[in-house]
């Protein structure tokens, strides 16, 4: 389970917590990161980290993430890394 908390002036999450994006509004980021589902990231300790976690949109993700060769992003199953290859970069390869 990840547990974010909050103190009186931000939001803390331990460093380095990497989440997967398990559902999002399309067009949504975490500052410059685009939230696609399947899509890993850490999170910055940001005071939007706790809606991220509360409203269900990112999951604590420990397994070893895929990298995309293009463009380094990193994503949680083939499935999603095939998908944004396909989205963003005409096929990959």
């Amino acid at each position: 389970m990840l547990t974010v908390y909050s103190t009186r002036r931000s939001v803390i999450a331990p460093p380095g917590t990497h989440v997967v994006v398990a559902a999002a509004p399309p067009g949504s980021t975490y500052e410059e990161i685009p939230l696609e589902p399947g899509r890993v990231f850490a999170l910055r300790g940001l005071a939007n980290d706790l809606r991220l976690v509360g409203a269900g949109t990112v999951r604590l993700f420990l397994d070893a993430p895929l990298k995309c060769k293009a463009c380094k992003s990193e994503w949680a199953t083939a499935a999603d890394l095939k998908r944004h290859e396909l989205r963003t970069h005409k096929g990959g390869k």
